[in-house]
């Protein structure tokens, strides 16, 4: 029921390229309707209306079964990825480590780059992490985070040590 793409047909796109959690929210909550979320690789369906505290323990549950209460911690070139809470460390000069000032989206964007290595991941599949996959052809804001988490990170463009453009194609995390 949403605009120009059905939940089921985003759920199957999304796990093209992300095996985060899904939790279906729908108001089409017949059995048929269930399993199709499930066969498309939905985590869980949960039909509407419902109990927002029902809610809240299909997500814990969800949660739990992924791993405990999150993912853990990728490592590389000196970063050091926090997924379950979201933090990007660096090693500083005197060997502590530092908190980067990312904000949500560019540590989404990071996190993403840094699971495929250095295998390139497509500016359309970034694009899909953030924005959803409604963009216009001429959108430039991932180039623009790009651009600003490579300052963060104190990456040059000209000689990267952590993301790397791949000409017609997208980004790649060399760290």
């Amino acid at each position: 029921m949403m605009p120009r793409l059905d939940g089921h047909e985003l759920c199957a796109r999304i796990r093209e390229f992300s095996s985060l959690p899904i939790i279906m929210l729908s108001a089409r909550d017949e059995a048929a309707d269930r399993v199709r979320s499930f066969e498309l690789g939905a985590d869980d369906h949960l039909g509407k209306p419902f109990e927002p505290r029902e809610l809240l323990l299909r997500l814990r549950a969800v949660t739990r079964r992924l791993g405990g209460g999150g993912a853990p911690a990728i490592k590389a070139a000196g970063l050091e990825l926090d997924l379950r809470r979201g933090v990007a460390l660096r090693q500083g000069k005197a060997g502590a480590a530092e908190q980067l000032p990312l904000s949500p989206d560019e540590f989404a964007v990071l996190a993403l780059l840094a699971k495929h290595g250095p295998a390139p991941v497509r500016r359309d599949d970034v694009f899909a992490l953030l924005r959803g996959f409604d963009r216009s052809a001429v959108d430039r804001s991932i180039d623009v985070m790009i651009s600003r988490l490579r300052r963060k990170l104190g990456d040059d463009h000209r000689r990267p040590r952590y993301i790397k453009t791949v000409r017609n194609v997208g980004y790649a995390f060399i760290g």
